[in-house]
């Protein structure tokens, strides 16, 4: 439950979830939130994000280092990278860090290099207004 509401997607989703408990503060120009991890007793997250310039993909506001504490054991996630990994004919800007190391209490103990993702397959279902429908069949 950690890494999956510590991942980039993950948590802005958790920090929403906890709603008032969440705490936005800046430190060193980069914004910092802190909110506990859903379903996990005493395991809070303090999320680091982004702040350069520019335009490029997560320049800002992406998630950079999200470290966690439960009782004594601290969990660092460390975030870099972020690219477009889809392959060439399913760009959509799906940013995605290319570089993922996780350490617990110091000790690395995962350091990933993303190669190609599948986010560019997005498969959309839209209900079709009764408007729209009814005005379909009145030709």
């Amino acid at each position: 439950m950690i890494r999956l509401w510590s991942g980039p997607q993950g948590a802005p989703k958790a920090a929403v979830a906890a709603g008032s408990s969440t705490k936005v503060t800046t430190v060193g120009g980069k914004t910092v939130l802190t909110y506990p991890i859903p379903g996990v007793a005493g395991a809070i997250a303090t999320a680091t994000l982004l702040a350069g310039t520019g335009n490029g993909p997560c320049a800002k506001n992406c998630a950079e280092r999200i470290e966690v504490r439960q009782g004594g054991v601290v969990t660092e996630f460390l975030y870099s990278e972020y690219e477009d990994y889809n392959e060439p004919l399913n760009k959509i800007k799906a940013f995605f860090p290319g570089h993922i190391v996780e350490k617990r209490d110091g000790a690395t103990i995962l350091d990933l290099r993303t190669v190609e993702t599948e986010t560019g397959n997005l498969y959309v279902v839209m209900p079709v207004p009764a408007s729209v429908r009814k005005a379909g069949t009145t030709q």
